[in-house]
Order: structure tokens, then C-alpha cells, then sequence
């Protein structure tokens, strides 16, 4: 895996934490790319290539699921990128499990950088053994 050559989805409403994520994610050497809502998520799915999304759960007007599921519908599997949903209501776990049969991960809030790092590497990894 070389992040340099990866683009990455980040999609938080609040601020802070999607600035951290930019943050982080730019560190470790990834290409990054920014929606603050679930709306201009779908949109950066829909026109862009992304290898992978790190996306809040509970965001106004389109909810992190729901965005996946409007690709999903609209694309198919292979439309939905790798994502890692983050949220601190550990119910939207089991229900993004539950949803989706393309590779999607859930990680609690507050996020663990080392967790995410690892959450990440793992579903890229995943990647590079699909035909």
C-alpha cells in the first residue's frame, strides 16, 4: 500500500473533528478530499474517484448510511468506496453491518488515531485482493 497513489474521502459536519481528520490523513501521505455533509459526500463519490471514505454517522439532511446506500443503489457495490463510519452511538454499528455488504468498517468516537491508521490499512489491504 502506498497512500501517496490513495485518495481519501473525509466527511464530517462538525468542523473540528473533520479538520483533524484532513489533518491526520495528509500526514500519513494521503491524497485528501473534504465534503461536510452527507449531500456533498454522495457528490464526491458519484464524480470522483475515492479509494477510500472515513465518514461521520449522524449528519444533517443525509446520514452517513444513507449516503452509502444512495451509492450502493445508483452504482452498485462497486461504486461504493471502502468506508470507515465513525460515530459515537455504538447502535449505528450493528446497523451499518447490517446494510451493507460492501467493505465498511465502524470506528467509536472520539476516534483512536492508531484504530483509525489500522481500520484503514485493513480495508485498503482488502482491496488489493479483489479481482
Amino acid at each position: 500500500m502506498n497512500p501517496l497513489r490513495q485518495k481519501m474521502l473525509v466527511v464530517d459536519d462538525d468542523h473540528a473533528c473533520r479538520e483533524a481528520l484532513v489533518e491526520f490523513f495528509r500526514r500519513e501521505g494521503f491524497s485528501v478530499c473534504i465534503a461536510s455533509n452527507g449531500k456533498e459526500a454522495f457528490e464526491v463519490i458519484r464524480t470522483q474517484h475515492v479509494d477510500l471514505s472515513v465518514m461521520d454517522v449522524h449528519m444533517p439532511g443525509m446520514t452517513g448510511p444513507e449516503v452509502l446506500q444512495r451509492v450502493l443503489a445508483e452504482a452498485g457495490a462497486l461504486g461504493v468506496p471502502p468506508t470507515v463510519l465513525i460515530s459515537s452511538d455504538r447502535s449505528a454499528e450493528a446497523l451499518a453491518r447490517q446494510l451493507f455488504e460492501c467493505p465498511v468498517d465502524f470506528l467509536p468516537k472520539p476516534v483512536r488515531l492508531e484504530a483509525l491508521r489500522q481500520t484503514v490499512q485493513q480495508l485498503l489491504r482488502s482491496q488489493d485482493h479483489l479481482p
